[in-house]
Formats: C-alpha cells, structure tokens, sequence
C-alpha cells in the first residue's frame, strides 16, 4: 500500500481490504470514465470489458 511506501508502517491485510472495499464504493461506478493518461495505460481504454 502507499502508506508503506510514505513511510508509515504496514497496518495489515484487514486495513488494506478496509481501504480497498472504500475506494471500490467511492469510485466504481466512475471507473469508465478513466482516461490515462501514460501510454502504458492506453489498452485499459480498448480492452472490452465484457469479453464473450
């Protein structure tokens, strides 16, 4: 998780689904509207998310 990497020590498996679960109900249902904007994210834009 970033707070690992800002420095701040790991609180656990249950803390990052906590977080995780929270951004999942935050932003899913804005998800398609993400444009990235590096060129190794471009394929996520084409990619069908639906394959049949």
């Amino acid at each position: 998780m970033t707070r690992a990497k800002g420095g701040w020590s790991y609180k656990g498996q249950d803390m990052t689904e906590k977080v995780v679960t929270k951004w999942i109900a935050q932003y899913g249902p804005h998800l398609h509207h993400y444009k990235p904007k590096e060129k190794k994210f471009n394929h996520l834009n084409n990619e069908d998310p639906f394959p049949h």
